[in-house]
């Protein structure tokens, strides 16, 4: 099979590109920077180099080929030009959807964000369950949730598409906001970030970057269309996630509890501060109050259908920390 990848130089897209590669298929890679991709030399492998506004770039990586995986995004907490987000996450993806339908593309895999949905009060968040907002909560989940209504009505127009929701990511690779929450455990690590938010009790699906993965790669091989997926790991709060990594240091690290309040009063001065400095401040409030909602998820769908597989929460978590240990 062969198949055109965005995103590939990311943290998920580098371990998509591998495997892709691992498993004998023919890869088209747009990257905006090919110096920072971890594979460059590889007989499957074709490299353009370019971004999803320039249109002929686009067309001369998707000749012949039979999948799209869209992984390329802006991600961030924030930024002093929103715009940024509709270039890339909205304006992109409807360049490569035009160009995908154009080319005869087979199918069309999407990543995309819960942060574009609705936190419905369900025991147990599933496909079923999600549901647009009356109001995005940041730009970010904006651009998320248009371009995936983008997606959709490709799909209604005979572009088959494939969903996918990566959970809490963490795992080996940069430490940008794509994988925030490996970079938070390193800071805990550091005893630089120890606050417990309302004591760390809310629940998250930990996903290992290496499971989400290997379950994009099997919504793109797999014959299965028009299908939305959510790749999660273990339900578990940050507290007992940070208890787990102290035991796999065999340290207690510094850990100090604070009232949602009085962090919300301080993400506003670090905000005040970040905009005097003329710098984007590391998360904003609406940020951690998304962040700080708790939710349980199910990934059964993607068990049943794609043979997803979850690695052992303390499993994924050894390697990552380490692997910190070791930086």
């Amino acid at each position: 099979m062969k198949i055109m990848l965005t995103g590939g130089t990311g943290f998920i897209g580098s371990y998509v590109l591998r495997f892709l590669l691992e498993d004998k298929h023919q890869v088209n890679v747009l990257v905006r920077n090919s110096i920072k991709l971890n594979i460059a030399n590889h007989p499957s492998l074709k490299i353009f180099e370019g971004n999803l506004n320039n249109l002929n770039v686009i067309n001369n990586s998707l000749s012949g080929c039979d999948v799209v995986i869209h992984l390329a995004a802006r991600v961030s907490a924030a930024t002093d030009n929103p715009e940024e987000y509709f270039s890339s996450n909205f304006v992109g993806t409807e360049n490569l959807l035009m160009a995908s339908k154009q080319n005869k593309v087979k199918k069309f895999v999407f990543t995309s964000s819960l942060s574009a949905h609705s936190i419905i009060p369900d025991s147990l968040v599933s496909e079923e369950s999600l549901r647009k907002p009356e109001k995005y909560f940041s730009k970010y989940a904006e651009t998320k949730g248009k371009a995936e209504d983008l997606v959709i009505n490709y799909g209604n127009k005979g572009l088959p598409y494939i969903i996918i929701y990566p959970q809490r990511m963490f795992g080996i690779g940069p430490l940008n906001d794509a994988n925030g929450a490996t970079k938070a455990l390193r800071l805990y690590l550091k005893n630089k970030l120890p606050f417990l938010i309302d004591s760390g009790n809310q629940f998250a699906s930990w996903s290992f970057v290496d499971d989400v993965a290997s379950g994009i790669v099997s919504a793109a091989t797999k014959d299965i269309f028009n299908q939305r997926y959510i790749l999660g790991g273990e339900n578990e709060t940050l507290a007992n996630v940070y208890k787990m990594a102290d035991e796999i240091c065999s340290k207690t690290h510094l850990k100090i509890k604070l009232k949602r309040s009085t962090a919300l009063s301080l993400i506003s001065m670090i905000v005040f501060a970040s905009k005097l400095l003329g710098k984007n401040p590391i998360i904003t409030k609406e940020w951690l109050n998304y962040v700080l909602e708790s939710q349980k998820i199910s990934s059964e769908k993607a068990m049943r259908e794609l043979n997803y597989k979850i690695t052992p929460l303390n499993t994924a978590l050894k390697k990552t920390v380490n692997w910190l240990k070791t930086l």
